[in-house]
């Protein structure tokens, strides 16, 4: 007879994560607990399942963490403890990490784990950010901009989520349901936008117009004004940076995963054209084009053994994006949009293969080659010539 009580294994601690008149004992050979499991039992399960071996596994939730701190007390799931971090989602989202060493005690609490709702969550950020600024939803998205201008954001991010469902639909890629409101946050200038980045922690390089923060799960921008080349380029970028978002809360990326990097930059530089946001049932093909890296890739594809050897690299190891960031996004772009267009089933399936790596765990460069090689049967320079006819044609 199985026992009542699911335990989670973390390091040398047990901890009881839910009581249910059925227990399935989970024990991990990594000290670390993994992020897409919880997920999983959190989302997945809403209802019994029956399983192929007669065991049913419960409906019931999974129960908030309670740890008391030097100088705070933090409440959240948590998806990693080890000797050397915990890391506690938390239900807006956010993952906390904490020092071991600082937690005096912890505690589970008779009280589930549900994510924050998005009238929850609205409510949240009004407090947070004041009367300077209005809070609307459009989407998934949560959106957080001065008063004047709300409405045009939560428009353009509706417009972006709607966009990018289309565009994984129609491609057979099914996107699961965000589990938190995915939030964005408009500062009304750069200088307020550095200030708060500053004060939260984040070290950004000069000329920095947008991020998005796995941690916090936010987005952040500023509203660039009075120069609209400028600000059309900067706009590229913020939906660059909301399409991480969306790949990351829709079940194409892992938070806490490691892919390998070419694959997330070149799917969100997709996103940059202008054709991806538009709102017409037909597109004209060169809107697909990138502009902002539709010139390096031009300059590459003049060599193209040389751009199939930095291709490998980029298939091997992410290093090339600190050496020659310019290169390496040009490729990454170039390559995916060629997959996605003219190699769609491959793609995705490639896409579903990397969305199930283990969170907190390398990707190996052996296991990066050999899935890459498995999912496209094909040669890098065959590749690069392929991409570059096609987006020669748009």
């Amino acid at each position: 007879m199985l026992t009542s009580k699911l335990e989670m294994i973390v390091s040398d601690k047990t901890i009881d994560v839910f009581s249910g008149p059925t227990t399935v004992h989970y024990r991990w050979r990594s000290p670390s607990v993994i992020l897409e499991f919880f997920l999983c039992l959190v989302f997945a399960l809403s209802s019994a399942a029956p399983r192929s071996d007669g065991v049913e596994l419960t409906s019931e939730p999974l129960r908030l963490m309670e740890l008391h701190l030097d100088s705070a007390i933090e409440r959240g799931l948590p998806i990693a403890w080890d000797a050397k971090q915990v890391k506690l989602l938390r239900v807006d989202g956010s993952i906390g990490e904490f020092d071991p060493n600082a937690i005096r005690r912890h505690q589970v609490l008779d009280q589930a784990f549900v994510p924050d709702s998005a009238i929850q969550m609205r409510g949240q950020l009004q407090r947070e950010f004041g009367k300077r600024y209005s809070v609307e939803g459009g989407g998934n998205f949560a959106i957080v901009a001065p008063t004047e201008t709300v409405r045009l954001w939560t428009q353009r991010f509706t417009q972006l989520d709607r966009s990018f469902q289309n565009y994984f639909s129609t491609r057979g890629f099914q996107l699961r349901p965000a589990e938190f409101p995915l939030v964005g946050i408009v500062f009304p200038s750069q200088k307020e936008f550095m200030q708060y980045a500053l004060q939260t922690g984040s070290k950004l390089p000069t000329g920095t117009v947008g991020y998005y923060s796995i941690a916090t799960n936010r987005l952040y921008l500023y509203e660039m004004r009075g120069n609209a080349e400028a600000e059309r380029e900067a706009l590229m970028t913020v939906w660059h940076e909301a399409a991480h978002q969306l790949a990351f809360n829709r079940g194409i990326h892992q938070r806490l995963s490691d892919p390998p990097r070419w694959m997330p930059e070149g799917l969100a530089s997709i996103f940059e054209a202008p054709g991806m946001m538009s709102q017409r049932t037909t597109m004209d093909p060169a809107d697909l084009i990138n502009a902002s890296r539709w010139g390096q890739w031009k300059k590459l594809a003049e060599s193209p053994e040389k751009m199939a050897s930095l291709l490998d690299s980029m298939i091997r190891d992410d290093r090339l994006f600190r050496s020659q960031p310019s290169d390496a996004y040009a490729i990454a772009w170039g390559v995916s949009l060629y997959l996605a267009e003219r190699d769609t089933n491959d793609y995705m399936q490639y896409l579903r293969k990397l969305s199930k790596l283990s969170p907190g765990v390398d990707y190996p460069e052996t296991a990066r080659i050999r899935d890459f090689q498995s999912a496209f049967n094909t040669s890098s320079l065959m590749l690069v010539k392929s991409a570059d006819r096609f987006l020669q044609g748009l």
